[in-house]
């Protein structure tokens, strides 16, 4: 699966900052005059992934690019087959038509998380089967027009519908799944259960619920219950959430129910939803949230991976910890929040770049004999390798590109001159090669914040 590179922005400061895909966009850029813009942020709603899925619908060519784009909508997430790069930029200027050249966007979305396992979560296109008289017959139950043709409590149903199932879907794959409505203990009494191929048996799937008429019924007429099952117009996830917390009221974290029902949308369908309780019931996300970063370029929106990062004191104490345990004790103060190799200060939350520092605090590498000037470089030096080792700490699965774009980090740090003034600096890292942990190269070195 593609990663996605998480965009963090502190201030409207660092935009400033130059863009290292300007050559790229400039290839789709135009003039254009009276221009509105502005940087926003935006999280993105059920009716934005309604839009995304529906186009890449429209995109799809196999009938498992059809599925991957119905799963946009399903579990409100983007996905390897149809990534948020590709559909994002059509939603904003659909939602933002007046924003234009030179805008940017934080836009919050969902990825899934690779680890879902879609077979245990969400289950579509599942087989119904309604018993008949002739299926009772069929398993010796009730053969005379004497004799009740249904399940009872001496003939239970756990007894007959493994091998029934498997008589009735041969060819089944492994995970197929099937709701099974039958008569028990008596003719006034309906039961549905719900049931699983694992690859040799069927089984009775743990923890489900199957909606009922009543359900469906209490739910509204218009609604639900007018046609006993959801639809594109009612969706099942405005109304699930409260079904089950009026059911399960004293579930505990981590109680789990695979709500099973219908569905109709150009067709009649059995889907099942695997939701979690955790502090009250909430549909079981394979997502995580993501933020990256869009930009107008007069004449479209385009993703933008560029990390912006600005340096705040948990990162310094990353680097002072490293410090530690890697390179040397003796770099680091007694009280563990600063070091002298890098400069890292978390104490302070800044580089501290004082040569008068480094000659007192470590003499064996900044000796009287060695010049201020040489020694001001080898400050520098070490302050880069301390950037390349916070990024290598916080991006371990960082990735040089991202479709046609490289992945550059603009990193601003406070550091403390000789001067005792403070200056903020950019320096700009590109990612060269993935791993654990990545690679990363110095773009252009440090510049002051305008």
């Amino acid at each position: 699966m593609k990663k996605y590179i998480i965009i963090t922005i502190i201030a409207a400061l660092f935009f400033s900052a130059c863009n290292p895909n300007e050559e790229l966009y400039k290839e789709h850029d135009e003039e254009i005059d009276n221009s509105y813009n502005d940087d926003i942020e935006y999280v993105f709603t059920s009716s934005d992934y309604q839009a995304a899925s529906n186009a890449a619908m429209d995109n799809a060519v196999t009938s498992e690019d059809s599925i991957y784009a119905g799963y946009i909508k399903t579990f409100e997430s983007f996905n390897s087959f149809y990534s948020a790069s590709d559909y994002i930029p059509e939603i904003l200027a659909d939602n933002f038509l007046a924003l234009d050249n030179n805008s940017t966007a934080q836009v919050t979305y969902n990825e899934y998380n690779e680890n879902f396992n879609f077979d245990e979560n969400y289950i579509g296109d599942i087989n119904f089967h309604e018993f008949e008289e002739a299926d009772y017959i069929s398993l010796g139950l009730g053969d005379t027009a004497e004799e009740d043709t249904c399940f009872t409590e001496s003939d239970s149903p756990d007894e007959y519908l493994s091998d029934f199932l498997i008589g009735l879907y041969p060819n089944s794959d492994t995970n197929t799944y099937a709701k099974i409505k039958y008569l028990y203990p008596n003719q006034e009494t309906e039961v549905e259960d719900f049931y699983k191929y694992d690859g040799t048996i069927w089984e009775q799937v743990e923890n489900f619920y199957i909606i009922t008429e009543d359900d469906y019924a209490s739910m509204g007429n218009p609604g639900p219950g007018e046609h006993n099952n959801f639809s594109d117009e009612y969706p099942a996830e405005n109304y699930l959430i409260q079904l089950l917390n009026e059911k399960y009221p004293y579930a505990q974290d981590g109680e789990f129910k695979y709500i099973v029902y219908d569905y109709y949308s150009s067709g009649a369908s059995v889907i099942a939803k695997r939701f979690i309780y955790n502090s009250g019931w909430v549909f079981y996300n394979p997502a995580v949230a993501v933020t990256s970063q869009f930009v107008h370029i007069g004449t479209g929106w385009i993703f933008d991976p560029t990390v912006r990062l600005f340096i705040a004191a948990d990162d310094f104490q990353l680097i002072v910890d490293y410090v530690n345990e890697f390179i040397g004790s003796e770099y680091v103060s007694s009280y563990g929040t600063n070091e002298y190799y890098t400069g890292a200060s978390a104490y302070y939350g800044n580089f501290d770049i004082r040569v008068a520092k480094r000659r007192d605090k470590v003499p064996q590498d900044f000796p009287e004999t060695m010049t201020d000037e040489d020694a001001l470089a080898l400050v520098w030096e070490r302050l880069y390798e301390g950037l390349q080792i916070l990024l290598k700490l916080k991006y371990p699965d960082a990735v040089p590109n991202v479709g046609d774009f490289e992945v550059h980090y603009i990193l601003t740090f406070d550091a403390f001159n000789d001067d005792y003034a403070h200056i903020f600096y950019n320096v700009e890292y590109k990612c060269t090669a993935s791993g654990n942990p990545a690679i990363f190269e110095i773009v252009t070195e440090a510049t002051v914040v305008e």
